[in-house]
């Protein structure tokens, strides 16, 4: 079962396709998974004027099965059935 919810985000100004984009939203959610976290859903990116706000969706499970790890696979992948 999901337990808490949260999501890593990370605001960039410029060029998006630099290294420091894909770094600093990389680092938050690694360091949740370190923290127990597991990715959930598909990253969304928003633009606002000429920044971009990237957010991963992240959830903590309990451990009593209530959402299983192949749900979540389904989930973050779009592959369903």
């Amino acid at each position: 079962m999901i337990t808490e919810y949260k999501v890593a985000a990370a605001v960039y100004i410029g060029n998006v396709e630099s290294a420091v984009y894909q770094v600093e939203l990389e680092n938050k959610v690694n360091a949740l998974i370190e923290d127990g976290w597991q990715p959930f859903g598909s990253l969304q990116i928003v633009e606002r004027g000429t920044s971009l706000i990237a957010l991963q969706p992240m959830v903590r499970l309990d451990g009593s099965g209530g959402v299983s790890k192949s749900i979540l696979r389904q989930v973050e992948t779009g592959i369903h059935g």
